[in-house]
């Protein structure tokens, strides 16, 4: 195989892990909207429960998904940087500095550790937000005393 041939393949697998990003992203901002907006059955332990098994099955999936798009890119990258070398008659263990930067995929744990955050971070939302919000939909804080004159 050419490099011509590789590094269309090499953007594809890019974009298709940026579309699982953003799909991780839309369904994030859905469930922090649904939960912002549904003020009373957001308290609900069952609708909790219900969101956090959804949220943790569809998280899943979006991870390996992710993962094996990681590696894909990362064999394709390997591929395409000793077909340059080849090409351009270096040594396969130094390849130019553009191409490792520009074409170099993350790291699988980096990869782990940014989404399960994300997870997180979500998940506490969906426990912790509704009870920071009354059942009237405002914050629960300090009162303020009205100014008297």
């Amino acid at each position: 195989m050419l490099l011509k041939d590789l590094l269309p393949l090499i953007f594809e697998r890019s974009n298709a892990a940026q579309t699982l990003w953003n799909f991780e992203i839309v369904v994030i901002f859905g469930l922090l909207g649904f939960i912002a907006s549904a003020r009373a059955i957001a308290h609900e332990t069952t609708v909790k429960l219900m969101l956090t098994i959804a949220y943790i099955v569809f998280a899943t999936g979006n991870l390996f998904a992710l993962l094996n798009v990681t590696e894909e890119r990362r064999i394709l990258v390997e591929a395409a940087l000793s077909k340059l070398s080849e090409e351009r008659s270096l040594a396969p263990s130094k390849p130019p500095d553009f191409s490792e930067r520009v074409l170099s995929p993350p790291d699988s744990s980096s990869v782990i550790v940014y989404h399960l955050v994300i997870d997180g971070f979500l998940l506490g939302a969906i426990w912790v937000f509704p009870k920071l919000r009354g059942a009237t939909g405002r914050v629960k804080g300090p009162r303020r005393q009205p100014d008297r004159a």
